[in-house]
């Protein structure tokens, strides 16, 4: 076999792999956390939320990362926008104002490093969900 074409093939399936390893790094977040974003947006009427211009709207179709694609109202951990990230989790909450209407989702208790929430001025019943 010809050492040129050797290199390039291998050459060629090195890319590869780092290309499948870089779109598994940017796919990856929790599914119990997306599940949790999904069952807040469901309980307190999302389709109707207050969004305005410019807001990075959430979304659950195909293979959705809420830290790499700045979705409104959500902060994650150190280094969760960056593609290298091992792992994101959403760590803040904030959407004062923001027509939330319904109940918290027991769900949001699966949000395990959630260290601040704010929902203020919203039509929100019920208890905050403990973990």
């Amino acid at each position: 076999m010809d050492s040129t074409l050797y290199c390039v093939n291998r050459s060629i399936v090195s890319g590869l792999l780092l290309l499948v390893l870089f779109i598994t790094r940017v796919s990856s977040f929790s599914t119990s956390e997306l599940g949790s974003l999904q069952s807040l947006y469901a309980s307190t009427d999302g389709d109707n939320w207050n969004w305005t211009v410019g807001d990075v709207h959430w979304y659950f179709t195909g293979d959705p990362n809420p830290c790499i694609e700045k979705w409104y109202g959500i902060a994650c951990g150190i280094g969760c926008t960056e593609v290298t990230s091992p792992t994101c989790t959403v760590t803040t909450l904030t959407l004062s104002q923001f027509h939330l209407v319904g109940t918290l989702p027991v769900e949001l208790s699966q949000l395990s490093s959630l260290t601040m929430l704010d929902l203020n001025n919203n039509k929100l019943a019920g208890t905050i969900p403990s973990s």
